[in-house]
């Protein structure tokens, strides 16, 4: 069975983007590996619900209807980071299939506009 670790790196590599882990348990999902105080480019969030089996992607509601990609998201996270409203993407562990080209192509989209 995948780690949160393993489906990092995976995830890193084919939506070419560097994780951060962060205090609060999430990983952070950020654009450069190495920038500017307070300019990390953090666009997303993963975390592993490990009682389900799955890795959750989450993102902010804005930027995913930038990059038209909201309608792909399996569900909505009001007050996500206490404001913004948020998306979320569910990746089964292993998973090569739909659920995570839905999340790759949804992480890709928010970069180029990012």
């Amino acid at each position: 069975m995948e780690t949160l670790p393993e489906f990092l790196e995976r995830l890193s590599k084919v939506a070419g983007c560097y994780s951060h882990e962060c205090k609060s348990g999430y990983i952070s999902l950020k654009k450069n590996k190495i920038a500017p105080h307070g300019k990390m480019g953090v666009f997303a969030w993963v975390r592993e619900l490990k009682r389900k089996d799955i890795f959750e992607v989450a993102t902010y509601k804005d930027l995913a209807e930038k990059a038209g990609v909201d309608k792909l998201a399996d569900g909505e996270k009001p007050k996500m980071h206490w404001i913004h409203t948020g998306v979320f993407f569910f990746v089964k562990k292993d998973s090569k299939a739909d659920d995570l080209n839905r999340a790759v192509t949804a992480l890709t989209k928010i970069l180029k506009i990012k």
